[in-house]
């Protein structure tokens, strides 16, 4: 039995294409449950999809579950630079793809184990050259075109359930970035690396009530890759940067008002203040270029803060086999408009969800569907750039908008 698990998560992870969305934090991507309530899932002690979302949820759960989920993402990202008319949109193939995994088995009186797979983090922007008119002559080679960011998290947890009614977890977040992307029209930077962090959680239910707690700590992922500047300078270079993720605390309380209906309430921080500078040094002594080891080769500084979000959802059992999912999602903005880029814009998200799970003997098919809405938001700064780090600069003044659509669909192996 734990042979053919490994082997379906190797397959999984090895040819599952693993792509991001506009944005830095992906909407529903941990679970097709967790897409289908708008992410409503961390006091929820009955669907196996609340298990990447609240760990502490297996001590409720009998036997062994594995799910498996895919995300098709169509996202839209546009942009009318100020004085002109003309509406310029991100140049980004869809659909993207993001998958999940989860694992979970009782191995013992009290004690379960699961492993989750699945890609909490991921950027795609990719800016057509020309996009931004003040980037002209010399200033031509900082025009920002292909920032990307593809990433995933393994999560190994033990669940401990204490009584009938208190369960505790923890585990290791191992995040794996296979490549990173940071190019403009005169430079290339790209890269791969990983990190490791740790998660703890706690769920509480007492008849139609259930409570939830989560918090997964910062994960600082050190980033080796290549700094290629041939075209304008003529040298290329070995370098090294850190990206440090945020952590992320939830909080939920769920209450079944009846067998067919069950209401839920969450709430999320997570610390973008983490997402501060990106410094990309130099691995390699270049005497010619006057590069040594350490020289600081790129810098650029976002100082973006830390949010709250605010989930509304709700699952309704239609007939004894069919359940449907609702979910509603507001989310605000990390980012300053002093420090604005549009290699990751953000403003204030609203999530709108539908789901449904239908049961069969031993599995259960799963599906769900997002609109994300980002806020229009209209970027008037007055500092000139006048080259180097164009964050929060008149370059990017403009009225950006943004949203995007996820479906999914998903499968759960009851044992």
């Amino acid at each position: 039995m734990l042979s053919n698990i490994f082997c379906i998560i190797i397959l999984y992870i090895s040819y599952t294409n693993i792509s991001y969305a506009s944005g830095f934090s992906i909407p529903g991507g941990l679970s097709i449950a967790g897409l289908g309530t708008a992410d409503t899932l961390v006091a929820n002690p009955v669907e196996s999809g609340a298990f990447a979302y609240n760990p502490a949820a297996m001590s409720f759960h009998e036997g062994s579950i594995i799910s498996l989920g895919l995300e098709a993402v169509y996202p839209n990202s546009s942009v009318t630079p100020e004085g002109e008319t003309k509406l310029i949109s991100d140049n980004v193939d869809s659909p993207l793809f993001v998958p999940n995994l989860y694992l979970m088995s009782s191995v013992a009186d009290n004690w379960s184990l699961g492993l989750a797979v699945n890609s909490p983090f991921g950027l795609e922007t990719n800016w057509m050259e020309g996009t931004f008119s003040g980037f002209a002559g010399a200033l031509a080679p900082f025009h920002p075109t292909k920032t990307g960011l593809e990433m995933f998290n393994v999560n190994p947890n033990i669940s401990y359930k204490i009584n009938k009614h208190f369960s505790f977890a923890t585990g290791i977040d191992y995040y794996r970035v296979m490549e990173t992307t940071s190019d403009t029209q005169g430079f290339s930077l790209g890269g791969d690396g990983d990190g490791l962090g740790w998660n703890i959680a706690l769920m509480s239910v007492y008849n139609q009530w259930s409570f939830g707690f989560s918090y997964q700590s910062t994960v600082k992922t050190n980033i080796n890759g290549e700094f290629d500047a041939t075209q304008i300078l003529g040298f290329k270079v070995n370098s090294e940067t850190i990206i440090e993720f945020p952590d992320i605390l939830r909080l939920g309380v769920r209450y079944q008002v009846n067998d067919q209906f069950a209401i839920e309430f969450d709430f999320d921080q997570t610390g973008w203040s983490s997402f501060d500078e990106i410094v990309v040094k130099s691995r390699d002594s270049l005497l010619v270029a006057g590069i040594s080891s350490g020289s600081v080769l790129a810098k650029t500084t976002n100082n973006w803060n830390d949010t709250n979000s605010y989930h509304l959802g709700a699952t309704y059992q239609l007939i004894s086999n069919l359940q449907l999912r609702f979910g509603y999602t507001l989310n605000q903005n990390p980012q300053p408009e002093q420090n604005f880029t549009p290699q990751y814009p953000n403003s204030r998200r609203h999530l709108f969800t539908i789901g449904f799970k239908h049961e069969n003997k031993g599995w259960d098919l799963e599906g769900g569907i997002m609109y994300a809405k980002w806020e229009d938001r209209t970027i008037n700064n007055s500092k000139p750039f006048t080259g180097g780090d164009a964050n929060g600069t008149s370059i990017y003044n403009g009225k950006y908008e943004l949203d995007g659509i996820l479906a999914g669909v998903g499968i759960n192996f009851h044992f």
